[in-house]
């Protein structure tokens, strides 16, 4: 399998995410596509998810957070500037050939770390999760995103996400944070930039020449920041 990747500039979780919807035209029949992406302080719901359920949502706005709302399911993630974001976009019928956990998996061993795919969308380092995921499909194209956590601030996921207690009691932990752990917890001095050249250079990825048109993105953008969609999944 071949890979075009992208690096998004933004931070804006609103632009990101319509950036990666924006993408699926541009998916080639033996292509796929790999976008790297970071949002600032930003707690972004699964599609069918209720926030005020899943987070303190206005104590998380008060203090400058952004709330966002994804196409795909699963559940309430907090990103920030030490966690990196990928989506994999490719043609449905080839998403075996590009199993995230196959990728992520494969970077994280390269460090000498021993990654695992738990087989609910986690990849973990020990008992601890590092990168947790989801997928949906439009078409004949599928996306699946993730998160690798770095550097990112843990104890922001322990103040504003709220997982119901049956899913904490399912993972036998206390605590959003008992459950997680940084990559630099255990390579110290790692970066971001370092992370995204070593998945670059490791998959032989070819930078994408054609990317979505501006005003493509910014109608995607319109979308995911309409109140409607983040507050009640309508779209």
């Amino acid at each position: 399998m071949e890979y075009r990747y992208m690096i998004s500039s933004s931070s804006n979780p609103y632009r990101n995410l319509a950036l990666e919807q924006a993408l699926f035209p541009c998916v080639s029949d033996d292509a796929a596509i790999f976008l790297l992406w970071q949002n600032d302080n930003t707690i972004v719901v699964g599609r069918n998810q209720d926030i005020s359920i899943e987070c303190r949502a206005e104590a998380f706005l008060r203090q400058g957070g952004t709330l966002a709302r994804r196409k795909s399911g699963g559940g309430a993630v907090y990103h920030d500037l030490g966690n990196l974001n990928y989506s994999i976009i490719c043609r449905t019928a080839l998403e075996n050939e590009c199993r995230y956990y196959d990728l992520i998996c494969g970077l994280l061993r390269q460090y000498g770390l021993d990654a695992r795919y738990n087989g609910r969308n986690d990849i973990t380092i020990g008992a601890k999760k590092i990168s947790g995921n989801a997928k949906y499909t439009t078409g004949e194209i599928t996306c699946s995103h993730g998160t690798l956590l770095i550097q990112s601030d843990i104890s922001a996921m322990e103040r504003f996400l709220t997982p119901g207690s049956g899913k904490l009691e399912r993972n036998h932990i206390k605590s959003v944070g008992a459950r997680v752990t940084n990559l630099s917890e255990h390579i110290p001095r790692l970066t971001i930039e370092t992370v995204v050249n070593d998945l670059i250079r490791l998959y032989h990825m070819k930078m994408l020449e054609s990317p979505p048109a501006e005003n493509e993105v910014k109608n995607w953008k319109n979308f995911f920041e309409n109140a409607k969609w983040i507050y009640g999944g309508i779209e």
